[in-house]
């Protein structure tokens, strides 16, 4: 678990290097079956959103994180990143 909270730090540092907004990061490993944490950020439109995101992806590949899925980046309204092994 330890290292997963090390690499959601990263994440948090990654979104926060392009600038992002109200950065929040949940624990939710008792509540959830599913996933252990969730890192929230907003962006200040659609390119700062898709920047955020694309930092975090190329970011994540350079540390040999493992992306198990990302959608929204497209209309860059919105974006989600699944990290499925964090």
């Amino acid at each position: 678990m330890e290292k997963k909270k090390l690499q959601v730090e990263k994440i948090i540092e990654w979104a926060l290097e392009k600038k992002a907004e109200e950065v929040k990061f949940y624990d939710i490993h008792e509540e959830s079956d599913f996933t252990d944490f969730v890192v929230v950020c907003e962006g200040s439109g659609r390119l700062h959103v898709q920047a955020i995101a694309n930092n975090i992806i190329d970011r994540c590949k350079e540390h040999g994180i493992r992306i198990y899925s990302k959608e929204g980046l497209e209309n860059g309204t919105w974006a989600l990143i699944d990290l499925v092994d964090i």
